[in-house]
């Protein structure tokens, strides 16, 4: 099936290579996607990856590449946050798309473009469920993974914003780009990933060209 297969690629796809610079990166004019990958475990959020990524292409931003959220025995009340370089190298990604990793994004970049006190929050609707939720609000921290996610960071967010009813599919590329400019909204940081679910054909077709930049079978082995 197309969902098993995205996860198991993206497990087994080599991401060999180190990205290494001993300079701090410079910001990005086209700016920044920002997401949480909150729903699943591994297999999921592998899923919704690969179609952040996409997503990130089509509308020309760079992606921060968010921790992966685990659920262990020992830290059960709460997820705990892995960062994408502990399984995977980053620099095949780079012949696809511009990334960048997400303590490296907050480290670097974050107070240039994305200022405590100027935080929005991106979701399709209000998002009400929880009993503590505000009201014309996507509470994005409500609950877990989302609060422990965003919390990771120290991040808080100052407003929401409903994107709603624009899609992820390449259809409203351009929509995107018109609504939501680079140099008015240098990130669009969403409650989830900005991807859709079950698979889309179109991000089971990326599974393909990934896998066709990587020279080797390998994960990542943490020095």
């Amino acid at each position: 099936m197309i969902v098993v297969s995205l996860g198991f690629h993206l497990l087994v796809a080599a991401l060999f290579w180190d990205v290494s610079s001993s300079s701090s990166p410079h910001v990005d004019p086209r700016g920044y996607i920002v997401f949480c990958p909150c729903m699943g475990r591994f297999g999921n959020q592998a899923d919704q990856f690969l179609g952040a990524l996409r997503f990130a292409k089509a509308v020309d931003r760079t992606l921060v590449l968010p921790h992966w959220v685990e659920y262990r025995r020992a830290a059960a009340s709460s997820s705990m946050q892995i960062p994408f370089d502990t399984y995977f190298k980053v620099a095949p990604l780079l012949e696809y798309h511009r990334v960048i990793l997400m303590q490296t994004f907050m480290d670097d970049i974050a107070g240039k473009v994305w200022p405590v006190g100027k935080r929005t929050v991106f979701c399709h609707g209000p998002r009400d469920m929880f009993e503590s939720s505000e009201p014309n609000s996507c509470n994005a921290k409500e609950g877990n993974p989302f609060g422990p996610f965003w919390n990771a960071f120290g991040i808080d967010f100052d407003g929401s914003e409903f994107y709603g009813p624009l899609s992820y599919t390449e259809s409203d590329r351009s929509a995107w780009r018109s609504r939501y400019p680079a140099n008015d909204w240098p990130v669009l940081a969403f409650t989830g990933a900005p991807a859709n679910f079950p698979v889309s054909d179109e991000d089971a077709k990326l599974t393909s060209t990934l896998c066709g930049l990587m020279s080797l079978l390998a994960l990542h082995k943490p020095s």
